[in-house]
């Protein structure tokens, strides 16, 4: 009986995870229905993180990103200093590099210099359902120049501040072995003042699938749409179709 009550449970499970398997599917394809913009992005992510000891860690990466039906590109280079403070609460103060190519919207050439600090809260469901939701706030402080119909202004350099708030879901759907694959969405919310950008400035839905290599060492593939509501000149995320490479490292 007892046998039975078991696998009636595991049946029950795999049936929530693929229901919601199957609801997030068809926002999938309702936003791609609705998609104005068929624009498609590479992204090529390596990541990693050295434990200094239990709260602290290093964590960097390294991202370049190409446009596959345009000429735009970028690649940035990025290290910080992570501190758990609480349980489920980090802070992180960093600094990276941004170096930007192409010829989207007037642009020719970018460099840019960014100090970030973020405010992470992190919490883990375990229940019929599992899910991860991570509210992040952002600060970003960043220095760029830009060149504009060749006219080289890299000796001017202007500066901004930003400030976001990420709200990322992920729901794992199926484990198995090394093999783990999960949906995600992430919301965007800007807080800068100008009149053209809005208050959700990115919504990211995704599906990725991750395996472990070793136990420091994952690779995970990945399929984001992502629909852009702001102007932003300078950034990459404003592409429709996005695929995803990334290496994460534990050192």
């Amino acid at each position: 009986m007892s046998t039975l009550f078991s696998h009636m449970s595991r049946f029950s499970l795999m049936h929530q995870k693929i229901r919601v398997f199957l609801i997030l599917g068809l926002f999938f394809l309702a936003s791609k229905g609705n998609a104005q913009d068929n624009k498609s992005i590479l992204w090529l992510d390596l990541n990693a993180n050295h434990y200094l000891n239990e709260n602290t860690q290093v964590v960097s990466d390294v991202r370049f990103r190409q446009g596959i039906n345009s000429s735009l590109q970028q690649t940035h280079l990025r290290a910080g200093l992570r501190k758990n403070i609480l349980q489920n609460f980090d802070m992180t103060a960093g600094a990276g590099y941004f170096k930007t190519l192409g010829s989207e919207k007037e642009i020719v050439r970018s460099n840019e210099y960014r100090f970030h600090q973020d405010f992470r809260y992190k919490h883990r469901h375990i229940g019929k359902i599992k899910y991860i939701y991570i509210a992040r706030l952002r600060f970003e402080e960043r220095f760029f120049s830009d060149t504009f119909f060749g006219e080289d202004t890299k000796s001017s350099y202007r500066w901004r501040i930003n400030s976001q708030f990420q709200f990322p879901i992920r729901i794992p759907v199926i484990s198995y072995n090394y093999f783990d694959l999960k949906v995600f969405d992430e919301i965007f919310s800007n807080f800068e003042s100008k009149k053209e950008s809005s208050f959700i400035n990115n919504n990211r839905l995704g599906v990725a699938l991750k395996y472990q290599l070793t136990s420091t060492t994952a690779l995970e593939g990945s399929y984001i749409w992502e629909q852009s509501f702001g102007e932003n000149i300078i950034e990459l995320g404003e592409a429709t179709n996005i695929f995803r490479l990334s290496m994460y490292l534990t050192l």
